[in-house]
C-alpha cells in the first residue's frame, strides 16, 4: 500500500477506532479497486473490520475485475470464517422508557409537578478548590 497524502490520517483513524484495513491482511489479494481508462490504477475502496476478526476470521479478500462492470470501481469481496456455534443468543430485556409522543395530559401534568418538587430541594454543596496547573 502506497503512502499518499492522507495515508497517515487514515492510519490514525484506524488505530483510534480499533479497526483493521483488510487490504493489509496476509490473505488479501487486492491489486486495485479503481481504474481510470485502464491507465491509472489505485485502491480507494477499503473494508474495515475489528482487530479480533482480522486475526481470527479472514479467509480471503479479493476484487472482482469483471469485463461487464460499467463502473470505474470494482467490487471487493471478503470471505470470513465465523464459528456460529460461538455466537450466543442473548434474550433482550425490555426496559420501559418514557415516550413523549405517547404522553397524555395527565402524564404531562405529573411531570410538571415533579419539576416543581425538584426545584424546591436544597442540596448541601461543599466547596472544592481547583488549582490550574497549566495542563492545556
Amino acid at each position: 500500500m502506497r503512502n499518499w497524502a492522507h495515508t497517515e490520517l487514515l492510519d490514525d483513524f484506524y488505530t483510534q477506532s480499533n479497526l483493521y484495513p483488510v487490504i493489509r491482511h496476509s490473505n488479501s489479494s487486492v491489486d486495485f479497486t479503481y481504474q481510470f481508462n485502464m491507465r491509472y490504477f489505485t485502491c480507494i475502496e477499503h473494508l474495515l473490520i475489528s482487530d479480533s476478526l482480522s486475526h481470527n476470521a479472514v479467509n480471503s479478500q479479493y476484487v472482482l475485475h469483471e469485463v461487464d462492470n460499467t463502473s470505474d470501481h470494482d467490487l471487493i469481496c471478503m470471505m470470513l470464517d465465523i464459528n456460529v456455534a460461538l455466537l450466543i443468543d442473548v434474550k433482550r430485556a425490555y426496559t420501559p422508557q418514557p415516550s413523549w409522543n405517547k404522553a397524555n395530559i395527565n402524564d404531562i401534568e405529573n411531570y410538571k409537578s415533579l419539576c416543581v418538587l425538584v426545584t424546591d430541594i436544597s442540596l448541601a454543596v461543599e466547596s472544592h478548590f481547583f488549582v490550574d496547573i497549566g495542563l492545556n
